[in-house]
């Protein structure tokens, strides 16, 4: 007799949106802020091809999990991938 195989289990595709929907800034002078910030971090990184400075850029750090998600206004991520839309963080 042959014992039985557990089915694997079926894995639902997750969607992680590119968008919340939330403006970057709440109002002028905020984004005046933001966009100083994300300049001045950006331009000391700009010749470090291993940096990405990025602005509202959607981090996601519980896999499978969408809903929990955060875009900071100015964030830097080492070894990226350029012309990311969402950066998803895998933790091994």
């Amino acid at each position: 007799m042959t014992p039985a195989v557990p089915a694997s289990p079926i894995r639902k595709r997750i969607i992680y949106p590119d968008s919340d929907g939330q403006p970057v800034a709440d109002n002028t002078l905020q984004f005046k802020w933001i966009h100083t910030i994300f300049g001045g971090v950006d331009g000391v990184f700009k010749d470090d091809p291993n940096v990405l400075v990025a602005g509202d850029l959607l981090w996601y750090p519980v896999e499978g999990e969408p809903t929990v998600r955060c875009a900071p206004r100015c964030s830097g991520r080492v070894r990226p991938t350029q012309g990311r839309t969402r950066f998803l963080q895998a933790v091994a």
